[in-house]
């Protein structure tokens, strides 16, 4: 994230989610959440678009750690998609 872009609730999300898995895990982001943390957009998002990792159950577990109906969404009000 860029030192000039608010952090939160991102960084609190993205933290609790990593000590979920069992794994190093890469994602992807595109879509809002790039353009907003890359580049700077004052555009808002509540989700994280991700290119799921090339093994299915992997992708299946993260979203089901944190996707639209995942605790983490309830608790940061963001989720990954």
């Amino acid at each position: 994230m860029r030192p000039d872009q608010p952090d939160e609730p991102w960084l609190s999300f993205l933290n609790e989610l990593d000590g979920m898995l069992s794994e190093p895990t890469e994602l992807h982001c595109i879509g809002g959440f790039a353009v907003v943390h890359a580049y700077g957009s004052d555009r808002t998002t509540t989700d994280l678009d991700i290119l799921l990792p090339a093994v299915v159950a992997n992708g299946a577990r993260l979203i089901e750690a944190a996707g639209k109906a995942s605790a983490l969404k309830t608790r940061y009000g963001v989720h990954l998609e």
